[in-house]
């Protein structure tokens, strides 16, 4: 054995593994934007390996990742539907037994849901009855605190005016 081992590139230097394109359909910039290197195969071998024998490494290699690949996604696609199917039998289960409780609780309990009706609308009258009465000295502390507005404003109006006029005398 020598202690030089042989050059095999299947790259010219300064590039990487082919980059897939996305799948059919997939948005993506035009396609003058996305360079795709280019699968170039070299070899500084010596001891006969040829760019066709590198070629088919590379292709073998690149063929049974994208079946690797194809599996795991496969696999991550059935789980994805299994588990959204649990949830959405959860999600129906949940609200049907929500919905029994409520029928449950209406159909147990009206005169509770009668006398507290009853018991809001009594509230609510009396609480109109007294805004009602509340309404006079809301007007009046309303006009009050508009007549300090334009009062207040007023007189800010005035002291500008005097301060600009002895700003420009002086």
């Amino acid at each position: 054995m020598s202690s030089a081992q042989p050059s095999v590139s299947c790259y010219s230097a300064g590039e990487g593994p082919y980059v897939a394109p996305p799948p059919v359909g997939y948005p993506t910039m035009d396609a003058s934007a996305v360079a795709q290197p280019q699968n170039r195969v070299e070899t500084n071998s010596k001891d006969g390996l040829s760019k066709a024998s590198c070629a088919a490494k590379c292709c073998i290699a690149c063929e049974n990742a994208k079946g690797l690949l194809e599996q795991v996604a496969e696999s991550v696609k059935g789980l994805i539907q299994y588990l959204l199917e649990l949830g959405w039998e959860a999600i129906t289960t949940g609200i049907s037994m929500s919905f029994d409780v409520v029928k449950e609780g209406v159909f147990g309990s009206v005169s509770v849901v009668l006398s507290s009706v009853l018991g809001l609308m009594e509230q609510t009258r009396n609480s109109f009855e007294s805004l009602v009465k509340d309404v006079p000295e809301l007007v009046e502390g309303f006009s009050e605190m508009a007549s300090t507005i334009v009062s207040d404003s007023w007189n800010n109006c005035i002291d500008a005016f005097g301060y600009v006029k002895d700003q420009i005398s002086s």
